[in-house]
């Protein structure tokens, strides 16, 4: 779905409507496309991000720790650049969601244990979401582990988002942000 949503983006915002291919209707895919997204009430943002939360049980830490034994330093660089870059798609495609016209309830997850790609998008989106009439819902209310403070997550209730972690509970470790429009909010 990820990828469907970026290729309807990037299709939508070529300008080069020869390349695009007529539908049944006369419209073009990308039409259709953007009329359900626009169309959509719920939005689930799974995001590109790491994968850092399951790494135990999918193997990478065996990969990683064996290429990476003689220069750990440089393997953990890597890993906090590779975060800060997916953050900054992260937050793009999370603002992207935010905007649909219809949208009434945004969730914002991922598979990753990194602040950066968790709740420091959250921190980066708040102003815009609350442009649109976006606030934090309490996601997942019986969960007891919530968000954690680290840089830019000002203006984030952190008793709102949900992470999992992956050696405390058991789990593959995740992150959660529901985000819903007030009742009252309208779309221009």
């Amino acid at each position: 779905v990820q990828a469907d949503f970026l290729d309807l983006v990037a299709r939508a915002m070529n300008q080069n409507t020869s390349k695009k291919r007529k539908n049944h209707a006369g419209g073009t895919d990308a039409d259709d496309g953007i009329a359900t997204l626009c169309a959509a009430t719920s939005v689930l943002v799974d995001a590109p991000c790491s994968g850092s939360g399951t790494r135990n049980t999918r193997g990478d830490t065996l990969v990683a720790n064996a290429r990476d034994a003689d220069d750990a330093d440089a393997s953990e660089e890597r890993e906090v650049k590779r975060a800060a870059a997916l953050g900054r798609l992260q937050a793009k495609l999370l603002t992207a969601a935010l905007s649909l016209p219809s949208a009434r309830r945004v969730v914002y997850s991922t598979c990753s244990i990194y602040p950066a790609e968790n709740e420091e998008v959250v921190g980066a989106c708040m102003e815009h979401a609350k442009l649109h009439g976006f606030h934090l819902k309490r996601a997942l209310p019986s969960w007891p582990r919530r968000g954690l403070a680290s840089a830019g997550v000002a203006g984030v209730d952190l008793d709102r988002v949900v992470r999992v972690d992956p050696d405390a509970d058991g789990a593959d470790g995740f992150f959660v942000a529901l985000f819903e429009k007030s009742t009252s909010t309208r779309t221009s």
